[in-house]
């Protein structure tokens, strides 16, 4: 009995050993796997436009990270008009010697159904608040089709989907961002 006993000891013992490696290996990956962040470059869209006789030049960049808020860096004639991320909308105003600048981004989103993942939900399933908040309009086969999820989208969107999630999905299928000057349109582009 005490050489089984012996057998099953040293068998615990080279699973200890053996999980032990692994879990050293799977650690030194993890620690060498390059940052989702440093390899992933910021996508920038840039323009000029003259305004007063004046030329403005922009810049608008956005650093994408799995599972993080995405990084915006917005800029004109080289001075920082917004830093930040997208935790929360992306809107910004600012004073400088130019002019007085705003912006931010709206999302182009789709609803799609939990079960059938690449079908758009029926318009009709939809409540009439958000489809009137977030002007969703219908398909000529009663799907909704994609919307801009803007300011007065925001304030109907989660308080009127909230209770549908799990049959519903909303999907990013990208954003428009703009930057103004005294409310002329300096740079307006789909990221």
């Amino acid at each position: 009995m005490s050489g089984i006993a012996a057998i099953l000891d040293s068998g615990e013992q080279s699973m200890k050993n053996a999980i032990s490696i692994l879990c050293a290996v799977a650690l030194t990956a993890c620690a060498s796997t390059p940052t989702a962040k440093s390899s992933n470059a910021p996508k920038c869209q840039t323009g000029t436009a003259t305004i007063n006789n004046q030329s403005i030049s922009t810049s608008f960049c956005i650093q994408t990270a799995a599972f993080k808020p995405s990084q915006y860096l917005v800029q004109v004639n080289g001075q920082t008009v917004f830093r930040g991320t997208d935790f929360a909308r992306v809107a910004f105003e600012k004073q400088i010697k130019e002019g007085k600048v705003t912006g931010g981004c709206d999302e182009n989103i789709l609803l799609i159904t939990e079960h059938k993942m690449d079908r758009p939900i029926a318009f009709t399933a939809l409540p009439a608040e958000l489809t009137a908040g977030c002007h969703i309009s219908a398909d000529s086969n009663g799907n909704s089709l994609p919307f801009k999820k803007d300011a007065a989208c925001d304030e109907v969107f989660y308080k009127h989907l909230g209770p549908m999630l799990g049959s519903v999905s909303p999907v990013a299928l990208g954003k428009r961002c703009t930057v103004h000057i005294d409310g002329k349109v300096i740079l307006d582009s789909p990221f």
